[in-house]
């Protein structure tokens, strides 16, 4: 009777880890690619909202409409967009910083001066695409205020 019972506690424990290896091949082979391919997608309609969003033209409407239908499905596999605001705290987890702005506002050094490109997490922990962002840079001297500089890429040491 031990037996059985423990062949049954075994089945039982195997067949969830089975499911559970099914979702995250699902996810990372099925999902993950097919969500990739529609990266680019909503690096064009932020594109024309930056160049056009002004414009009042159907052009307008149509992009917040896409975006919109773009957004449920995303929802529908717990995909969340990362986008901060402006003066959000950096975190190197989700974003990227590639560019700095200069600022005579001590208390913005190292906090987002701009969203450049969205990132994207799958459920609360996987990260698809990290966010782009540009930080605020402090200097004392205010000649400086809102002077856009650019460094390497790679140059992530000090932040």
């Amino acid at each position: 009777m031990e037996n059985t019972v423990s062949a049954n506690n075994l089945l039982e424990k195997s067949g969830e880890m089975n499911q559970l290896l099914g979702q995250e091949h699902y996810d990372r082979h099925i999902i993950e690619p097919m969500l990739r391919s529609l990266f680019p997608v909503f690096d064009i309609i932020a594109d024309s909202r930056n160049h056009h969003g002004h414009c009042g033209c159907n052009a307008t409407g149509l992009m917040d409409s896409i975006h919109s239908q773009l957004l449920q499905f995303l929802a529908n596999y717990d995909i969340e967009i990362i986008k901060h605001a402006v003066a959000d705290s950096y975190n190197p987890k989700t974003m990227q910083a590639i560019k700095w702005e200069i600022t005579s506002e001590k208390y913005l050094e190292k906090s987002v001066a701009q969203s450049l490109q969205i990132g994207f997490r799958l459920g609360q922990t996987r990260i698809l695409r990290m966010e782009t962002v540009s930080l605020f840079e402090y200097q004392p001297s205010k000649t400086n205020t809102n002077t856009l500089i650019e460094r390497k890429e790679n140059d992530d040491s000090k932040y």
